[in-house]
């Protein structure tokens, strides 16, 4: 599956994570490869976790020497789950809003907790109401929810490499048989976005 690329050209670092200070940067004479390289390397390794889309941010030169750090944004596919059409007694494929919640009033009456009903039962159903919802609205696919940043090294193109050999080590968890172990590691990786102002440069996976 292609991954959808995009590089902006103005770096944002994500909200809570800390930078590396200037005087502790790194070099790395071992990695020789142009940045080309690295970002091709990278976008191959995205692509074998599952990743549908990512957002490469990193500054051009000549910021790039005040900042050589790179922050990779990107999105994995979602498991689709399509339990509350069975949960809520929707027979329609394509239900309105309004059915969706008239479907959710009808269960919720036999299962609220002021009428004797399990809370948990009642939590269940509000859960199946909003992916109901948010599928058919289209909103159930998060963009660029995860993120790792990186500005160890002192240029740009090690940084990526960094980023790249970091999401290697990660599949190995997959690789040794402990997928649960990944999917809590990415968790830590959840972000937003944050807002900004800059080029966007569409690139062809």
């Amino acid at each position: 599956m292609a991954i959808e690329v995009v590089e902006n050209h103005q770096l944002k670092w994500p909200e809570g994570w800390e930078r590396t200070p200037i005087g502790s940067r790194k070099s790395q004479a071992s990695w020789k490869k142009p940045f080309r390289g690295y970002r091709d390397s990278l976008v191959k390794e995205l692509g074998r976790i599952g990743v549908t889309e990512t957002l490469i941010c990193y500054n051009l030169s000549p910021n790039d020497r005040l900042d050589p750090g790179v922050a990779v944004y990107f999105s994995k596919a979602v498991k689709e789950d399509y339990s509350w059409q069975v949960a809520l007694g929707i027979d329609s494929p394509a239900p309105t809003l309004a059915e969706i919640d008239e479907a959710f009033r009808r269960k919720a009456m036999q299962h609220h907790p002021d009428r004797g009903g399990d809370v948990e039962i009642f939590r269940s159903l509000a859960k199946h109401r909003d992916q109901a919802k948010a599928w058919i609205l289209g909103t159930h696919r998060t963009e660029h929810e995860f993120v790792i940043p990186c500005d160890r090294f002192d240029e740009v193109r090690l940084n990526l490499n960094a980023v790249r050999l970091a999401m290697a080590a990660f599949r190995q968890l997959e690789r040794v048989g402990v997928p649960a172990i990944l999917e809590r590691t990415f968790r830590g990786f959840k972000t937003a976005l944050p807002a900004y102002e800059g080029k966007h440069e569409p690139v062809s996976a």
